[in-house]
Parts: C-alpha cells; sequence; structure tokens
C-alpha cells in the first residue's frame, strides 16, 4: 500500500504558487522599490519548497516494513523491531514518530490514508505498552487539525489574491 499527501493540501498549494507569481507580477506595476523583487522571490521559494516537499512524501506499507521517503532521504522501519511510537503535535498537523532498533522516521498527519496506516500498526505490533500509545490517538483531532490547514491555505490564498488586485488597482 502506498499513502501520498492529501490532494486538496497540494491543489491549494498550487494554487498559492500560481497566486504567487501573479502577485510578483502585480509588484512590477507598485513603487515598492527594488526589494520587492527579493520580496516575491523569497516567499515564491518557500513554497516551491514545500510542494517539493509535498510531492516527495510518501508512505509505503510491505508486509512488516513500512518505508517512508522525504525530502530527508528513505527510511525503512520494521515493525516486529518497533522500540518507540510517539506523536509530536505542531500547530495544523500530528507527526507520527516511529522507531526501530536502527531508523526513526515521521508520519505526518497529512498523509491521505493517515488512520489506515495507525490500524494496520496497531495490527502487527504486539508490545502492549507501543499499543496502548497507538490506541490514545484521537483521529478526530487530527481530522480537525488537518481542515486547519486546509484553511489556513485558503485564507493564505485570499490575501495573495487581495494583494495582486491592490497591486494591480493602485498600478494603473
Amino acid at each position: 500500500m502506498t499513502f501520498k499527501v492529501k490532494k486538496n493540501i497540494l491543489v491549494m498549494a498550487f494554487i498559492l504558487l500560481i497566486n504567487i507569481v501573479i502577485y510578483a507580477i502585480s509588484l512590477s506595476l507598485t513603487d515598492f522599490g527594488s526589494g520587492k523583487y527579493v520580496v516575491a522571490t523569497v516567499i515564491f521559494l518557500l513554497v516551491f519548497l514545500n510542494i517539493v516537499s509535498l510531492l516527495v512524501n510518501t508512505v509505503m506499507i510491505e508486509d512488516t516494513n513500512i518505508r517512508v521517503k522525504s525530502l530527508y532521504g528513505k527510511k525503512v522501519i520494521n515493525l516486529n523491531e518497533l522500540t518507540e511510537i510517539s506523536f509530536v503535535p505542531l500547530k495544523g498537523r500530528i507527526l507520527m514518530m516511529l522507531s526501530d532498533k536502527h531508523n526513526f522516521a515521521f508520519i505526518s498527519s497529512m498523509i491521505d490514508g493517515f488512520d489506515s496506516i495507525v490500524e494496520y500498526i496497531k495490527g502487527v505490533v504486539k508490545d502492549e505498552n507501543l499499543l496502548n500509545v497507538l490506541n490514545e490517538v484521537r483521529m478526530d483531532v487530527i481530522d480537525q487539525k488537518n481542515k486547519m490547514v486546509f484553511i489556513f491555505l485558503i485564507v493564505l490564498n485570499l490575501v495573495v489574491i487581495a494583494s495582486f488586485v491592490y497591486n494591480f488597482y493602485i498600478g494603473q
């Protein structure tokens, strides 16, 4: 089974990138000085790198192995040798950290099918302490956090759209 980042997050990120390009074009109509291009370039690069990271992020389940591919490389976690499971809450998502005797890997809750990954791990893991950690996961909280990321991307797109509409308006 292969899992990738949720499509709605990717679509909103791509739309944001397009809006940032339009915003950069709108800056040419303003008198903000030469620093405006530096700011637009930095914003573009940050969003572009984030999209690349989202596109590369893949989780594959093969029997008792979980393969995680990210910008930082590839990791393989053997679920039969799992030593630790922990959850790291962030503002817009939750990261699940899996560690075996050789590696550790992070799996983002923005992965489509995150709940299926957690359920699969529950079916393989035998250690009671690890199962207790997995059973404490509240998918409703994770879904709420993912919705907040999506809403944040919508708001960010609206702000960028308002900015370039304003720039086109005052530039004329």
